[in-house]
């Protein structure tokens, strides 16, 4: 996968409301982009198409190789808003449910076996070692959102989607998620599409950040953060380059446009 293409026409839901129009943009494989937006923009709206959770849309998203939900070999990791575990299952067996429906048919149990390893190393990465067998409501918010972070990337997707991950955690604990997820990120440079609200955030994490419009959305402007990693949210060149986007575009950010 080299590139995604996305090209969005409409997307207007029941009762004519349009959240999306005109709307088109492209990722090249490895890149991380940053979208940001004003409240109702469709930015989830955007993921869940992309996703392919959403196909009621006029317009494609393709890839060198055709349409991107046509390609049976690419797997796309997705991490909500909301850490959407299985209440039933362990930290553990919400990993492996994504593994195994992964898997193809026919698994053997000796590469069953080497999916559970998978599973326990990806809860290692994220800090919850331990933790295996406990439940959802055993855990903490942030742990809840430890293991939908484990659970994305134990896919070991080409695409990876990111909806506002970090935003009901306090900061310490969204700082110390996002030098995580960058640090997987860098050992694999999966394609990432961020959405956030947090134009510090869009500046720390990403390549690119792609500012849209009021609804109907589009794109009214693309900036590229051309900055050495790695960063943090409160170092001094990030805050150069927020204050720098705040003075030369306050209408985008105020959502006037």
């Amino acid at each position: 996968m080299n590139r995604i293409e996305i090209d969005i026409d409409n997307k207007t839901f029941p009762h004519k409301l349009c959240v999306l129009e005109n709307f088109s943009f492209n990722v090249c494989a490895g890149e991380f982009v940053a979208i940001v937006g004003p409240s109702g923009a469709g930015k989830t709206t955007l993921l869940n198409i992309i996703a392919g959770i959403d196909s009621d849309y006029k317009g494609v998203v393709t890839t060198s190789s055709g349409l991107l939900h046509d390609q049976a070999d690419l797997n796309i990791g997705f991490m909500f808003q909301q850490a959407r575990l299985m209440p039933w299952l362990t930290v553990l067996e919400n990993i492996m449910l994504v593994i195994k429906r992964n898997a193809k048919a026919g698994v053997r149990p000796q590469e069953l076996l080497n999916k559970q390893e998978k599973a326990v190393r990806m809860i290692e990465k994220v800090g919850l070692e331990g933790f295996e067998n406990r439940y959802p409501h055993q855990l903490s918010g942030g742990m809840q959102k430890k293991v939908a972070l484990a659970r994305a990337f134990a896919l070991d997707p080409q695409l990876l989607l990111l909806d506002e991950p970090f935003q009901s955690l306090d900061s310490p604990t969204a700082n110390k998620f996002r030098d995580q997820l960058i640090r997987m990120w860098n050992s694999q440079k999966q394609t990432v599409i961020f959405v956030t609200h947090d134009l510090r955030e869009a500046i720390t994490m990403s390549d690119r950040i792609l500012f849209l419009s009021q609804r109907p959305s589009s794109i009214l402007l693309e900036h590229r953060v051309n900055l050495n990693r790695p960063r943090t949210i409160n170092s001094e060149s990030v805050t150069k380059m927020h204050q720098s986007i705040l003075l030369d575009y306050p209408d985008i950010l105020a959502g006037k446009l």
